[in-house]
């Protein structure tokens, strides 16, 4: 995350990428999605990794497919010695694009892939089964019942199946051929129709060429992603009759403090400071159903141990920490620790970014892919289980070039945006790597890719949401992205605003640290019945109500409500006296009643 631009000047669109995929027709209730290897990282124990992935770590990888997720486990860590990679270039269509290389150093090693719910209809490919090896099929439902497997050659194949569209299928050969990579005679193509919970490849005989290659994993998932969930929850903004409240999402500039901001003038309102030593904070992440603020503290001494996820509570007006060490949750965070990443919620779950890095420098460069984990939060809202989203490199390989430095994401109707400040060299910055990503986490694919057209420039910044589904690039200034490489010419300089009665905040410092998602802040409200209110449509959007301010007020304090309290008329929540003697109707008097505040005024000549 960076946290000071040059001035951004108009941009085109450079490149747009967009990859189709071939797929099955999937049951009801369900929808194709694919594990893309592409936009995944397979991490191993040693290379770049150092000891941030350890055997465990390397040996259970849980990566998302649409929906859900699922979990690849080996028997031994002997079997993965390197990345996914596209080395393999004898694709199938359908199965296209990086693969995961194994290399097993014994016969009966074994590769388990085990759906965190049931799917339908998985299909995948191995590449490269040749010099007289055996690779045995077991698949089950969540019942643990045996299902049968389909096991599908190529024309020119040296490949025998035995005991196809049985549960216990398997593919050999006696050849003694060593095939190229570019072959696609050694190709296996699997498939189980399920349900399917559990899919096992047993390498029975390794052979002596050792190295085989998975590709894709396409499968039919539960359901799908929602559409306008940021609009399911009480954080629209409200509507009146003279004026409509704000479309805030949160944002932080470069200091602790947090604010929300009003992207239509830049106006900025202070929310809370974080209370640690560290100067920054990062990563917001706001979940709108229970009124929390996710984040990390930023800038420590050493940012490696930093590993702990913190959120604010609204309701309680309180920090907590999460997490000590997110690393529990199965996943390592590398040199930068939490820091200099990136954060959304969406769909009930935390989506956090990590930064990847590099092992060595110039021609000894070796990238660690940067990387963006979907936590899974239980009942009470603790963080339970994470896998792997969505990665890419953060550095060009035998270079020191940078191609990915997180500057913000942000998630909407199942389609991950990565705003990208990836740049090169010292003194005037060159943001000639900076980009747009859009990803879709239903099909793996890169929908889009939009790089900077104007080297010297920045070209994206933080990311803001609106309630409307509106993106907002954010900087010392704010604009809006038009999703399409293009940034709006108009855009509004970040300003904090000082609200009467408070105490006065901290000034905007440098450009924005972070930004977040929609965000609809506590206010004061009325307590008058819900008949009172202005408008009908939209329901429940126009009570009587103010925001923060300790000088205009009903009742004897400001009241911080997410809604109001009393919708009877009764419930005296924000009565301005308790009683009012009785005054009987005479000329030049008016008595009025608003919102069960009671005003007695003479009336002028």
């Amino acid at each position: 995350m960076k946290r000071s631009y040059p001035v951004l000047i108009a941009v085109t669109i450079l490149l747009s990428l967009s990859i189709n995929k071939s797929f099955s027709q999937c049951p009801g209730g369900y929808t194709q999605a694919q594990l893309n290897w592409d936009n995944q990282d397979y991490y191993f124990n040693g290379s770049q990794y150092g000891t941030y992935v350890s055997d465990s770590r390397e040996q259970n990888q849980k990566f998302a497919i649409g929906t859900t997720w699922l979990t690849i486990a080996t028997s031994s860590n002997a079997l993965v010695t390197t990345t996914e990679n596209a080395t393999h270039t004898g694709d199938i269509a359908g199965y296209t694009g990086e693969d995961v290389r194994y290399n097993p150093n014994a016969n009966g090693q074994t590769v388990t892939i085990t759906f965190d719910t049931e799917v339908q209809n998985v299909s995948f490919a191995l590449y490269d089964l040749d010099y007289q090896s055996r690779y045995d099929f077991y698949a089950t439902n969540a019942a643990s019942v045996a299902q049968n497997i389909n096991v599908a050659l190529q024309a020119s194949t040296i490949l025998t199946v035995t005991n196809n569209n049985l549960s216990n299928a398997y593919v050999s050969t006696s050849s003694t051929t060593n095939l190229a990579n570019t072959s696609n005679q050694g190709t296996a193509i699997i498939s189980v129709a399920g349900p399917v919970k559990t899919i096992r490849i047993t390498v029975t005989t390794r052979g002596s060429d050792v190295n085989f290659w998975l590709s894709d994993i396409n499968a039919c998932v539960a359901g799908s992603f929602p559409t306008n969930w940021h609009q399911g929850f009480s954080n629209r903004p409200f509507v009146g009759p003279t004026q409509n409240q704000p479309d805030y999402f949160i944002v932080t500039p470069d200091n602790k403090s947090v604010y929300m901001m009003d992207p239509a003038t830049g106006k900025c309102y202070f929310l809370f400071s974080e209370v640690a030593t560290a100067p920054y904070v990062n990563s917001f992440a706001y979940d709108p159903a229970n009124k929390y603020l996710y984040y990390v503290t930023d800038g420590s001494g050493t940012p490696s141990s930093n590993k702990t996820l913190k959120r604010y509570n609204f309701n309680t007006e309180a920090i907590q920490t999460v997490l000590a060490d997110i690393t529990t949750l199965g996943f390592p965070t590398y040199d930068q620790g939490v820091e200099s990443a990136a954060a959304a919620f969406y769909n009930g779950k935390l989506y956090l970014g990590i930064e990847g890095g590099r092992s060595g420098t110039g021609g000894a460069t070796v990238t660690r892919e940067t990387i963006v984990y979907g936590i899974n939060l239980d009942a009470s809202q603790n963080p339970v289980s994470a896998y792997k989203v969505f990665a890419t490199n953060a550095y060009k390989d035998a270079t020191d070039s940078a191609l990915h430095d997180w500057a913000d994401i942000i998630i909407r109707d199942g389609e991950l945006y990565s705003f990208n400040t990836a740049r090169m060299g010292s003194g005037p910055y060159t943001y000639n790597r900076s980009a747009y990503h859009h990803y879709d986490m239903m099909t793996g694919n890169l929908d889009a890719y939009y790089q900077n057209p104007n080297y010297g420039s920045t070209f994206t910044g933080q990311a803001g949401m609106t309630w409307q589904g509106q993106f907002y690039f954010v900087r010392d200034s704010v604009g809006l992205y038009n999703e399409d490489g293009t940034n709006s010419a108009t855009r509004y300089k970040a300003v904090v605003q000082n609200v009467p009665g408070d105490p006065v905040p901290p000034a905007w410092a440098g450009g924005a640290g972070d930004a977040s998602d929609p965000f609809r802040p506590k206010c004061d409200f009325g307590d008058a019945p819900d008949s009172y209110d202005p408008y009908t449509t939209p329901a429940t959007q126009s009570p009587a109500v103010h925001e923060r301010s300790e000088l205009i007020r009903l009742g004897a304090t400001w009241d911080k409500e997410f809604w109001k309290r009393g919708t009877n008329g009764t419930a005296d929540t924000d009565d301005g006296i308790a009683t009012v003697s009785f005054l009987p109707p005479e000329p030049g008097h008016i008595l009025c009643r608003f919102r069960r505040l009671i005003i007695v005024g003479q009336m002028l000549p």
